[in-house]
């Protein structure tokens, strides 16, 4: 089996932040305002941008238009959220508040979005009889097509897009989004961080100065992420006409306006931790079980009772949690089988109930956020609230009561907020505004599997865009292959990471261990695309991770981390190919280079390179 040796070198290249838009995506590449003000001259329908939040349990749409601030798009029946949800019955799909009535179907797929991460994942339907197979990508794409289809084109044509992730999103998660949107054929200009999304919405007061700390507690229908964020005011505002260009006519087709109301901040991102499996729906979960409790006081097995019924189930418990929270619920039961008679049961529900449920689940989520503020010692001013979950009574009583040290701020909409400050971030991408600023972080570690272990690369929390280089060498003579396998997560075990992907290099020309050079960059985007190049003897591969990564490959070389000492070893076993006079120069060589002298690996392995040409001239 071949393997890669020791990275020689490290160099580090954090890309340099010039003035940084949204997304990292620096203010000379987008144009000045002249520019896109001779483009809105030459074309006045400027087509917008929107702000998507994609989430477990509802998705939202909003845009910037008219001048005003953010605005959530009105979908049909008047809503302003669409169930994500989805039926598939006689070949077609049916998204939103139909499908999710029948959730409970078999036929039916609902919170989809704890899929997203698991690139082998297989949604399973039946309809007719018939067994079909989605992935969580293209369940999410009808999902995208469906909120879309309920805009009714009232803004124009939903095309530009940023969609916006889960913090704690691994890479494949992000990956699996932006197929999604491009199965549902939009055009993805941005992936935005929840929290990162719903700060821009926060409103500063005079009395918080110009900036302030605050941690994001953003619990979903089946996602929680936690954000120390700081907010900080800029000076000076920028008008839509200064992008757009002034043409009243049109104000109403792609929201030209005399003056933005949005607030000119910088938003920078401390520290995110989360847990991407942990949401609203294991509320239901719990007050199913306590349910189940209360069930076996009637002799009755809630384990008996079938999945289809279960579903139903929760979805009367849900709605009982957004009702009174001190009202006293009796859940019916439809007949069942007691002691050999069939009844049908009231049971009781009451308030206590609900408090120990939201006991349970914040507790989960508490433990996360300790563990992030110990991790960061950082003091924040408030925690802000985001995300549907949030509006339950008792999971804010928790908070408040746990946290009492902290003010919590409730004035961000749970619902609209990611979605708005997602239609910031599209605006500001798009058209190079720079009155906003977005500045996010690595949520997870990006490593290199070394010798069974993986091996930070890029740490998280580093800032992003980021770019870095480490120089590795072949660990075994004549050795014609290597493998560089990458994964995402904070363990050293990569059973406890996510592979992204591997990078095989064959053809490599026979030589002695140590020699050739395995240089290896990553760069990372500031909306998470990232790509990796491998480069050994003039030989480059590389892997750009829009896709879920590829598993890797067994048979290719690994990577080992070794000293100083392990690597001189390694070039020593060259001196037996040697004739006598390279070998005596080479001997003293290493001598100087053990010594610590002016020697260093890098002459060595220049003077093996230059010995392995004179040898092939003389073949």
């Amino acid at each position: 089996m071949s393997k890669i040796g020791i990275p020689l070198s490290i160099q580090e290249d954090f890309n340099m932040l010039k003035k940084v838009t949204s997304f990292g995506v620096e203010s000379n590449e987008i144009g000045d305002a002249n520019k896109l003000n001779k483009i809105s001259t030459e074309n006045n329908k400027v087509r917008p941008v929107f702000g998507i939040d994609l989430g477990t349990t509802n998705s939202a749409i909003s845009v910037i238009a008219r001048g005003k601030d953010p605005e959530t798009i009105e979908l049909t029946e008047g809503r302003l959220t669409m169930p994500s949800c989805v039926l598939y019955h006689n070949g077609k799909f049916i998204v939103g508040k139909k499908a999710y009535e029948q959730r409970y179907k078999s036929n039916a797929v609902y919170s989809v979005k704890r899929l997203m991460q698991n690139p082998t994942a297989k949604v399973k339907v039946e309809d007719d009889g018939k067994i079909y197979e989605f992935t969580p990508a293209e369940i999410s794409a009808e999902i995208l097509k469906g909120l879309v289809a309920e805009t009714k084109g009232m803004y124009g044509e939903v095309k530009d897009v940023v969609v916006t992730v889960p913090a704690y999103f691994d890479q494949n998660g992000v990956n699996a989004t932006r197929e999604a949107c491009e199965l549902a054929g939009l055009n993805l200009i941005g992936i935005a961080n929840e929290p990162t999304a719903a700060s821009l919405c926060y409103e500063l007061k005079p009395e918080d100065g110009n900036s302030k700390d605050v941690l994001v507690y953003d619990l979903g229908g089946g996602t929680f992420d936690v954000t120390i964020i700081r907010i900080q005011d800029l000076k000076g505002q920028q008008s839509f006409d200064d992008i757009y260009g002034d043409d009243d006519e049109d104000d109403d087709n792609h929201g030209l306006s005399e003056k933005s109301t949005m607030n000119s901040k910088a938003v920078s991102t401390l520290g995110i931790s989360g847990d991407t499996h942990l949401g609203g729906d294991d509320y239901d979960k719990i007050l199913l079980r306590i349910l189940g409790k209360r069930l076996k006081e009637y002799g009755v097995c809630l384990s008996k009772f079938t999945k289809e019924y279960k579903e139903e189930l929760l979805l009367r418990l849900e709605k009982y949690k957004k009702g009174d929270p001190m009202a006293y619920y009796q859940v019916s039961i439809n007949t069942v089988d007691v002691d050999g008679v069939k009844h049908d049961l009231l049971v009781p529900l009451t308030k206590d109930d609900f408090k120990l449920a939201a006991e349970i689940l914040f507790k989960k989520t508490s433990d996360i956020i300790d563990k992030l503020l110990a991790e960061t010692k950082n003091n924040v001013d408030s925690i802000v609230l985001t995300g549907g979950s949030t509006k339950s009574y008792w999971i804010r009583e928790e908070i408040k009561n746990y946290y009492k040290q902290y003010d919590v701020n409730d004035a961000l909409s749970p619902d609209l907020s990611v979605s708005q400050g997602a239609a910031i971030q599209g605006y500001v991408t798009k058209f190079g505004d720079e009155s906003v600023q977005i500045y996010d972080i690595l949520p997870l570690t990006i490593g290199i599997l070394s010798d069974n272990r993986v091996k930070s690369f890029i740490p998280k929390s580093t800032p992003l865009p980021v770019v870095k280089t480490m120089i590795f060498t072949t660990d075994m003579d004549n050795q014609t292959d290597v493998g560089v396998e990458l994964f995402q997560g904070d363990s050293k075990f990569k059973d406890e990471c996510v592979s992204l992907g591997v990078i095989n290099i064959s053809g490599i020309k026979k030589c002695p261990a140590g020699v050739p050079d395995l240089r290896v960059t990553i760069s990372i985007t500031a909306d998470r695309l990232m790509k990796c190049t491998a480069t050994i003897d003039g030989i480059e591969k590389e892997i750009i991770l829009n896709l879920a990564g590829e598993s890797a490959n067994t048979d290719s070389g690994k990577i080992r981390r070794t000293d100083k000492t392990r690597t001189l070893e390694s070039l020593k076993r060259s001196l037996d190919l040697m004739t006598a006079e390279d070998a005596a120069i080479y001997k003293e060589m290493l001598k100087d280079c053990e010594d610590n002298g002016k020697t260093t690996i890098d002459d060595l392995k220049e003077f093996l390179r230059k010995h392995r040409e004179k040898k092939v001239d003389a073949d």
